[in-house]
């Protein structure tokens, strides 16, 4: 299933200050994860944002502040352990009728990982982890968090996909400005 701006909703997991500079590729990540940020604003894409133990972790990373839209503190590695985040996700599924669910955030093998396996198995949802928006300290854990992910359903996306499947074509009123978000992406 191709990704609709008018179905999406955008979820950042724990992309924090202290978290952030012993991520594997943080930069690059960071670098992704707004870019895709800047394209749900865009096109109006709603964002949730969940920021884990922020007195001793952090705020989210400042590049991306401006992006958070609905801000969840939690203390539980998965987001859908947490029921304000529950419940806010469902009410702004039920309004606007959104039931793609596009995830980045840190780390991979651990509150991403659970935050998607939860989310997936409710059936209400369909997710998408954007591979270069997400990281961990260590290569392997990612590498074992995306497979793990893709036997749970979850569909494996990059920055750019998600992109250009929200645009459709390059007729989209805000093709020009879209594209030029993915073309300083890291590799």
């Amino acid at each position: 299933m191709l990704l609709k701006p008018e179905e999406s909703i955008v979820i950042m997991v724990d992309i924090q200050e202290k978290l952030m500079p012993v991520m594997h590729r943080g930069d690059s990540v960071i670098q992704s994860a707004e870019a895709l940020l800047q394209a749900a604003t865009l096109l109006n894409i709603p964002v949730m944002t969940t920021e884990h133990y922020p007195d001793k972790i952090g705020a989210t990373v400042i590049p991306l502040q401006p992006y958070r839209g609905t801000i969840i503190t939690k203390k539980t590695f998965s987001a859908a352990k947490e029921p304000l985040f529950v419940q806010t996700l469902a009410e702004i599924s039920q309004k606007t009728n959104r039931h793609q669910l596009i995830v980045i955030g840190v780390e991979s093998h651990i509150c991403v990982l659970q935050t998607l396996i939860e989310l997936e198995k409710t059936g209400q949802y369909h997710c998408h982890l954007v591979v270069d928006a997400t990281s961990s300290r260590k290569v392997s854990d990612k590498t074992i968090a995306l497979e793990r992910a893709k036997e749970a359903g979850i569909s494996l996306i990059t920055t750019e996909m998600a992109i250009f499947e929200w645009a459709e074509s390059g007729e989209h009123p805000h093709f020009r400005a879209l594209s030029k978000l993915i073309k300083n992406l890291s590799d």
